[in-house]
């Protein structure tokens, strides 16, 4: 390698790292105190000047300089290394990137060779500048505009739940870190190309490159495993966290029938007193019917439907939608995962719900009707409102289609594939009377 020059320290490599150090914390998201960065860039300016003194040859330098940059971020800031690993390859490779893209253009444009530059520190510095600017600029727009690639907590040295999360830092590190070896060959075999430096290095790098392709290799591999968990755990979390929601509503709502079954007592009992025994029999069959609807949802034996239905009875009541159900029989063997009840049920009640609640009060209907037999079980939703024409009967099952607009138009598509996966069927019938649904699905315990 070649000498560096005191005037290439200060206004080349000094620079340079700095702004790779404040480029590469703004993107994850930290803001970096201006001497911590110029404590950086000192450091690293001569951490340059000594391997460029050392008998290292080109392309791996720049593997150990990187290596060394990383040592020195996590050194000054005192931030855990997963934040500044991250930090440093994204401000690496941006720079990287700039240096690529700019050198050739600029080196043809000034009719210079590449030789030339690197053995003159006035070139260096002249071509220098406007990457420098280009990293500047970047930085400004970053603080402006609050821009980051990946968000990272705010540190705290006392809180070390802070770290960035172990299951994607494998996979950002997965990511970045082919980028930067890739960076790192495509510069050098620029440089050997232009027989800056003879060709010699290439013997070595070859090996080293071929090794870490291995390592990089299996972290990608270990990368795609930890995705697919956290997916799979985040996806579970969120489909828990709906479930407990639901449990919570039911337990609210029994908790306020309760409530509320002192008062209708004494409401009754004061209308037979009164002799009001016709007003007395009509509110008694009303609460009868609430009643028996409550009990029909506990005999379903199954605490993930019957969660949901509350929840759906109470929307109902809210829109003013009189719903009747009606379970036959327990339903613990019906063979659909709690996520997939909650889908099927849930749409087929919201599509019943937005089709009722247009009509007046008085009219507003919906009935729910589970029963098993015959080897199968068989779900129907049935509801007043406008009639669904023949021409439609097929197309509302497409993804995407919907009659109302700004709706997604996926909640019949995502019912039909639920049902075509356990081998049943769905069949819509619809008059201008009522609008039915009718779900069977093959009871595989029968």
């Amino acid at each position: 390698m070649e000498k560096m020059t005191l005037l290439s320290l200060l206004l080349v490599s000094v620079p340079e790292a700095v702004l790779v150090a404040a480029l590469g914390f703004l993107l994850v998201g930290i803001r970096i105190n201006l001497s911590y960065l110029l404590i950086i860039g000192l450091l690293q300016g001569g951490v340059a000047y000594l391997v460029r003194l050392s008998p290292v040859f080109f392309g791996l330098h720049s593997i150990l300089e990187a290596g060394l940059f990383l040592l020195i971020l996590r050194l000054v800031t005192r931030l855990p290394f997963k934040v500044v690993t991250l930090a440093g390859l994204l401000g690496l490779l941006v720079y990287m990137s700039i240096e690529m893209i700019s050198a050739p253009f600029f080196l043809s444009l000034a009719r210079y060779s590449l030789t030339e530059v690197l053995h003159s520190a006035h070139l260096r510095i002249f071509f220098f500048l406007p990457e420098a600017l280009f990293m500047v600029l970047l930085t400004v727009l970053c603080l402006r505009f609050n821009l980051h690639l990946v968000k990272m907590p705010r540190f705290n040295r006392e809180e070390k739940e802070n770290n960035p999360d172990k299951r994607y830092y494998i996979v950002y590190l997965a990511n970045l870190l082919p980028l930067f070896l890739l960076g790192i060959m495509n510069f050098t075999f620029y440089i050997f190309r232009a027989n800056a430096y003879g060709g010699k290095g290439l013997d070595y790098l070859f090996p080293i490159t071929g090794a870490l392709v291995i390592v990089l290799s299996i972290l990608s591999f270990a990368a795609v495993r930890r995705t697919a968990s956290a997916v799979a755990a985040e996806y579970e979390t969120r489909k828990t966290k709906e479930i407990v929601n639901q449990i919570e509503q039911l337990l609210s709502s029994l908790r306020s029938q309760r409530h509320d079954f002192n008062h209708h007592l004494q409401t009754i009992y004061g209308l037979l007193e009164t002799g009001s025994f016709d007003e007395a029999r009509e509110y008694l069959q009303k609460q009868f019917q609430i009643i028996s609807t409550t009990d029909a949802l506990i005999r379903t034996d199954h605490l993930y439907l019957s969660a949901l239905l509350y929840t759906k009875i109470a929307l109902a009541r809210a829109k003013q939608i009189r719903i009747e159900t009606s379970i036959g029989g327990s339903l613990k063997k019906l063979p659909l995962n709690k996520e997939e009840i909650s889908s099927l049920f849930g749409n087929l009640l919201d599509n019943a719900f937005e089709a009722a609640e247009n009509l007046p009060p008085e009219e507003r209907e919906v009935r729910v009707e589970i029963a098993r037999a015959r080897g199968y079980f068989t779900i129907s939703v049935a509801n007043r409102g406008p009639a669904i024409g023949q021409d439609l009967h097929e197309k509302i099952f497409r993804p995407r289609f919907s009659t109302k607009e700004n709706h997604p138009g996926m909640g019949l598509a995502v019912v039909r594939e639920i049902v075509e996966k356990h081998g049943g069927s769905i069949e819509l019938s619809s008059d201008s009377l009522e609008t039915v649904f009718r779900v069977r699905i093959p009871d595989k315990n029968g």
